[in-house]
């Protein structure tokens, strides 16, 4: 049995100067807070969409940078909308509260309704654009303002990691909201392929609480497949993981409620901003490609070099896929269909060289 828990990453959305040094996702700098306790900036800017970013500019505050302003794309109408459907989730409103209390008291502003829409600068960035948006998230022309920064930290939620799921072929299923593709499985988590089992951020975007709910029940499934008999303390794990499943499952749909992409803000990239950072090619490169019959994101892959890089298209293919979708007039999930390969992340050189070297010495071994 195989459990698949891959993860998740920082949703990419292009707008010029977004390959600046200095220009964050905003899982990173939590991570490098959290990890590192190094601060990667001092006059920052934290933008985007979704429940990382307070809890970031949080961080940053308490690490001492000067945060000029948390600009969520949301608007507060939309915020209050959901407030009846986060009453069962009683911590989150407590971490909510704290993360609000913190950034009053630390005075910084918030900015609903808007967007980053360009990054400017020459070594890095340093001055950052912001506008409001409507409701379909496209700029409103005449609301721009900028800031002196030298880090944007952009977070628009995030991206399962798929390429597990597809090499080992388990039937997906395309999820509107968070626009992406994700793999079907059962009450277990077991997907289309027996065996494999699937768990957290790898069947959707739905916080931690729904992962170690998910991992807990692929783990005893998995353990049960193959010949560990659950006793009756497991089996009331399982029926108490199942059950805590079903209740953060609401909260994700509250986060697929206020948070989902509008297209608006995937019309911020200009005709030379770079859509594929590892082979720099643009966007007027894509249109062009398009232009020329690709329909796809695979077919403008073959023909423009896009997410052959070192990330194979795991940056750039959500933002290839809404550009081709955009330029033929089909529906992004006809168009996404770029296909993994192995190695699934970039491997060193000298791993590979470690691992021919450890296979000829237990093959010499087994000869002798």
């Amino acid at each position: 049995a195989i459990v698949v828990a891959s993860g998740a990453y920082d949703r990419p959305i292009a707008f010029p100067g977004w390959t600046l040094p200095g220009i964050w996702s905003a899982g990173g700098a939590q991570a490098m807070l959290k990890s590192q306790r190094i601060v990667p900036g001092h006059r920052v800017l934290v933008a985007g969409a979704g429940p990382l970013l307070l809890p970031v500019a949080t961080a940053l505050v308490e690490a001492g940078a000067k945060v000029l302003g948390v600009v969520e794309a949301t608007t507060r109408w939309e915020w209050a909308r959901q407030t009846h459907r986060m009453l069962g989730h009683r911590n989150r409103i407590s971490d909510f509260l704290y993360y609000e209390m913190r950034l009053l008291h630390a005075r910084v502003p918030r900015f609903f309704g808007h967007a980053v829409v360009r990054a400017d600068g020459t070594d890095g960035v340093a001055q950052a654009t912001i506008a409001a948006i409507d409701r379909q998230w496209q700029v409103t022309p005449g609301t721009e303002k900028r800031f002196d920064v030298d880090l944007v930290c952009i977070g628009y939620g995030f991206l399962s990691c798929m390429e597990l799921p597809r090499l080992l072929q388990c039937e997906l299923y395309f999820h509107p909201q968070q626009e992406q593709y994700l793999p079907r499985h059962n009450a277990d988590m077991e997907t289309s392929v027996p065996g494999v089992f699937v768990a957290g951020e790898t069947t959707g975007i739905g916080g931690a609480e729904l992962a170690l709910a998910e991992g807990e029940i692929a783990g005893l499934a998995a353990a049960r497949l193959v010949g560990h008999a659950l006793g009756a303390e497991r089996q009331r794990a399982m029926a108490a993981a199942q059950k805590l499943r079903r209740h953060q499952l609401g909260f994700a749909r509250v986060l697929d409620a206020l948070f989902a992409p509008q297209p608006g803000i995937y019309r911020l990239a200009q005709p030379d901003t770079p859509l594929c950072r590892c082979e720099e090619v643009t966007v007027a490169e894509i249109q062009d490609a398009v232009r020329r019959g690709g329909r796809s994101v695979r077919a403008v892959k073959a023909a423009t070099r896009v997410g052959m890089g070192p990330c194979q298209g795991r940056i750039c293919g959500n933002l290839v896929a809404h550009l081709v979708a955009r330029e033929t007039g089909r529906p992004v999930s006809e168009v996404m269909d770029l296909s993994p390969r192995p190695p699934v992340k970039p491997v060193p050189l000298a791993v590979l060289a470690g691992l021919a070297a450890e296979g000829s010495s237990e093959a010499a071994r087994t000869a002798t």
